[in-house]
């Protein structure tokens, strides 16, 4: 899987990702699950994806705080069925902005790299 920015039918950037099966002959689209904006309903961009397995996967990037924030907030999507359907997990502490890279061993432990150091789960938790 690859996760990052594209640009939807009305030229708005979103978050997008794209998944092969066949060991990176064919590829697809995962972007529809994707959730369309985040908590405050701004565009979300992608930057990192782990996936543990082959029907879970971690993607994690940013979204501004505001309009014209300068202060990104991070994300994290999970899928469990290989991109068919994504969901966000709760924000993480706005002091790791952004997150930019995530390594998952086994589907319930991650770590996420951000600006501001790490963030970490050993149980699948939030």
């Amino acid at each position: 899987m690859v996760v990052g920015t594209k640009y939807n039918s009305g030229g708005h950037e979103v978050e997008g990702a794209i998944v092969t099966t066949d060991g990176g002959t064919d590829w697809s689209d995962a972007s529809s699950g994707l959730p369309t904006g985040n908590p405050n309903g701004f565009s979300t961009s992608l930057y990192g994806v782990s996936c543990p397995s082959t029907a879970t996967c971690v993607a994690v990037g940013r979204y501004p705080s505001s309009p014209n924030g300068p202060t990104p907030l991070s994300t994290i999507e999970v899928t469990t069925d290989g991109g068919s359907s994504w969901s966000a997990q709760s924000s993480p502490p706005s002091d790791t902005y952004p997150l930019s890279s995530v390594s998952c061993a086994i589907d319930s432990s991650c770590i996420a790299a951000g600006g501001n150091g790490l963030l970490s789960t050993h149980d699948g938790s939030d």
